[in-house]
Formats: C-alpha cells, structure tokens, sequence
C-alpha cells in the first residue's frame, strides 16, 4: 500500500472500534431501556443488520483502497524506468 500503509491501517481499525462501541452501546443501553418491549428484537436485528453492513462497507473500502494504490504505485515504477 505504498507510503500511506499505516495511515489506511490506522484509520480503518479506529473507524471499525468505533463502528463496535457505537453497536455496544445499541445494543446493551438504548435498545433496552428507551425501545418499547414489542419492537426490541425488530431493532435488534436491524442494528445486527446495519453493523454488518458498515462492517461489510469498510472492509470492501479497505480492498478498493489497496487496489488503486497499487496500480499507481505500479505505473509509477513503469514510468521511471523508461
């Protein structure tokens, strides 16, 4: 990933710990005491859902990141060595 390899690394795992005590707090404060008792297992799974999927959005990111750095750190070295 080039020279910005830490960089990637450090801000997706911050983004991710984020992402996991936004879902803690979710799922062990709010849902119980602020959701009504007939919609707690609705919210529930929507938040399991929505985890998922920025989980699922952070890791595709991550990959499409990785890729783009690398074609141009390829066309770089192509172009130096002319």
């Amino acid at each position: 990933m080039g020279q910005y390899n830490l960089a990637y690394r450090v801000f997706h795992i911050g983004i991710f710990a984020v992402i996991i005590v936004a879902y803690g707090i979710l799922q062990y404060y709010i849902i119980p005491d602020v959701i009504e008792d007939n919609k707690k297992e609705m919210v529930s799974k929507y938040t399991g859902y929505a985890f998922t999927l920025a989980g699922a959005t952070l890791t595709v990111g991550s990959m499409v990141t990785e890729y783009i750095d690398k074609r141009m750190e390829a066309k770089t070295l192509k172009g130096g060595r002319r």
